[in-house]
């Protein structure tokens, strides 16, 4: 389809130019990515905008490209529309992975050389997080096949999660040697003390991923399926890997650990009875006031704001040239088409009468002159007139040309009534409303919409408007719209995200109990959870950070990393026994920190990205997990005091 307008320059000021458009509408899914590459490259070859070498093995139909200039020094031409796109911003994708897994992993090698002091930590940290991620890349090419815009920068994330298992092993394991046990004792006492909490933590992650398996938005079950495969192998590996890196590491260099100033001081004091309780109260007013701003927390329905801030514009200017014009109607899908004529019919009455979400309906007959009937009458009427032998004086009287002209216009009168069912009818017309392969023709009508459908607002009430149609016989046609796929997703991460999260913390309870097997120490590390999450919806509403179609899943994210601080805790409170609870924060908070740290390092590397959506999703986790280990290191040490009775303690600790 040709359009051709007069559009403004580009340059402010500039002369009016024309734009001419070539609308072109391809055989193929609209989100096949290989199909949008293909199209793009051949039409830049085609009009000369790439480098000769470049569309060399390129079949362009003819054997030198199009030279717009050759034509007029001031002709100008240029690819556009989705497919250039989409084109655009999966290579902006590809390089933002790239970018985000860089810098996730040189943030991480920072902190654990800042944390340990120590090049071997570096090796029995960051060697299982290789190790989940060839696995994971195993999973996605035997499952998947392919990654898709949220799995891409799973390699990010997943070496935020998978090093945590090495940083509580280093931790516990140059803790014991400084205290002066010999290796091989400080390896059994490594693996006692932390096994157990380990373990914990990532039944608990995995089960927060595991939630995300059964969605049925497509990103969000293949992330939770690489991670639950991913996260137990770099658990594995590192408790296998842990002891043969240290052995070696102490036979090439005995670790001399030079006594810290903290670490030469006798056991760290808890806090008094009183100090906690007003600590607890002052927790209590945070969480109030973070509970009131969460219920003002809104979702972001704008789709369009989420893409990728790299996505190249055309330099013409061609956008009012296409006004009007859209690359995704709606169908009117019906049985026959004769159906398909009464629903256009149906639809065009709810459009004159005032439906909104509609502007236009296009079917077969669209192109089948109205009142055809008595269109010929007159047509029949005025060629008698001029077969009169009265009109012959008029006909003698004009010279050839005006003759043939004349005669050429009498057969046209004498052209039958349009039938699109006929012979001459223009093939380029039928081929409109031609399904895929040929077979039939006229069975569906588009749609023409009006509004910013990348709302999805707009999106769900042109579903709940235009979702189908009743013809005045009763029968309904079912009417199909790529806004309607993205109205269910909007709904499903409106309404079902706060159930998948909500069954997140239920599954975390569930696990804390069964480990712990008693209330006491599940509840202790399970209640930081919730006011730390409390926080972070606070926090997100203070900040005016919205929900959104991507960081929906960060929730049950941050509930399953999120307790693994309060688990590891926890563990070396009871093991450590009654009025421990300061020298357990001493010993233990420090690695719960840096696994958080680095755990939102891999988050945050998505807000690096050129991509929008990821980026809020990165800086949503970090606010998330920054909110729980804030909540996990002040809530839980004066809940464990107010917790503690006169009665002689039973930690049941490991060691």
């Amino acid at each position: 389809m040709y359009l051709e307008t007069e559009v403004a320059g580009a340059a402010p000021g500039s002369p009016v130019e024309t734009a001419t458009v070539l609308l072109v509408r391809f055989r193929g899914s609209a989100v096949d990515l290989d199909l949008a590459r293909e199209a793009v490259g051949r039409a830049d070859c085609l009009i000369g905008r790439r480098p000769a070498e470049e569309c060399a093995s390129v079949e362009m139909g003819r054997a030198e490209p199009l030279r717009p200039a050759e034509f007029h020094p001031g002709m100008r031409a240029e690819t556009g529309g989705a497919f250039r796109s989409r084109v655009v911003e999966a290579a902006a994708i590809a390089e933002d992975v790239r970018t985000a897994t860089l810098a996730a992993a040189a943030a991480m090698a920072l902190l654990i050389l800042l944390a340990f002091r120590q090049f071997r930590a570096l090796v029995y940290v960051l060697l299982p997080l290789g190790a989940g991620m060839v696995v994971c890349l195993g999973v996605a090419a035997l499952l998947l096949g392919s990654l898709n815009v949220l799995t891409a920068f799973i390699f990010a994330v997943l070496m935020g999660l998978g090093i945590d298992f090495g940083i509580h092993l280093g931790r516990r394991y140059r803790e014991e040697r400084v205290a002066g046990r010999p290796h091989v004792e400080a390896l059994e006492r490594t693996f006692r003390g932390t096994g157990r909490a380990a373990g914990a933590a990532l039944w608990t992650t995995a089960v927060a991923f595991a939630t995300l398996i059964p969605s049925s938005f497509r990103a969000f079950s293949e992330f939770g399926l690489l991670c639950l495969f991913g996260l137990p192998v770099s658990m594995v590996v590192a408790f296998a890997a842990f002891p043969a890196v240290a052995t070696l590491a102490e036979r090439w260099r005995p670790q001399r650990v030079q006594r810290a100033a903290g670490e030469t001081r006798g056991a760290a004091a808890s806090p008094r009875r009183r100090f906690a309780a007003g600590a607890l109260a002052a927790a209590g007013l945070v969480t109030a006031l973070c509970g009131a701003l969460a219920a003002g927390l809104d979702f972001d329905y704008d789709y369009g704001k989420l893409g990728s801030a790299r996505s190249v514009r055309g330099g013409l200017p061609t956008r009012s040239a296409v006004r009007g014009y859209t690359s995704s109607p709606a169908l009117l899908l019906a049985e026959t088409p004769e159906q398909a004529r009464a629903a256009a019919q149906e639809a065009r009455r709810r459009v004159a009468a005032g439906e909104p979400g509609v502007r236009e309906v296009a079917a077969l007959d669209s192109f089948v002159p109205a009142d055809q009937e008595r269109k010929a009458a007159l047509l029949r009427e005025m060629d008698e007139w001029m077969s009169d032998p009265a009109f012959g004086f008029y006909e003698d009287r004009l010279d050839d040309e005006p003759f043939a002209r004349l005669e050429r216009w009498r057969q046209r009168l004498r052209t039958p009534p349009v039938d699109p069912g006929a012979a001459g009818f223009p093939d380029w017309a039928r081929a409109l409303f031609r399904e895929r392969g040929g077979r039939t023709e006229g069975r569906f009508a588009y749609l023409l919409t009006d509004g910013n459908l990348n709302d999805g607002r707009e999106a769900m009430r042109l579903q709940e408007r235009w979702q189908s149609l009743r013809l005045p016989d009763g029968t309904t046609v079912p009417v199909a719209s790529s806004a309607f796929v993205f109205a269910d997703i909007i709904r499903f991460l409106r309404e079902e995200g706060a159930a998948v999260t909500g069954l997140a913390l239920l599954a975390v309870l569930g696990l804390l109990l069964a480990h712990f097997r008693r209330a006491g120490p599940a509840l202790l590390a399970y209640v930081p959870l919730l006011v730390g999450f409390v926080w972070f919806l606070g926090l997100l509403a203070a900040f005016d950070l919205r929900v959104t179609f991507y960081s929906a899943v960060v929730f049950p994210i941050v509930v399953g990393t999120g307790i693994d601080g309060a688990i590891h805790l926890v563990h070396r409170y009871r093991e450590l026994g009654r009025g421990s609870i300061g020298e357990a924060l001493r010993r233990t908070g420090p690695a719960v920190a840096l696994s958080t740290l680095t755990t939102a390092a891999g988050f945050g590397a998505l807000a690096l990205t050129g991509h929008r959506g990821l980026a809020t999703l990165g800086w949503t986790a970090v606010i998330g997990l920054g909110a729980v280990l804030a909540a996990t290191l002040a809530v839980l040490p004066v809940l464990a005091v107010l917790s503690e009775r006169r009665r002689p303690w039973s930690g049941g600790g490991t060691v």
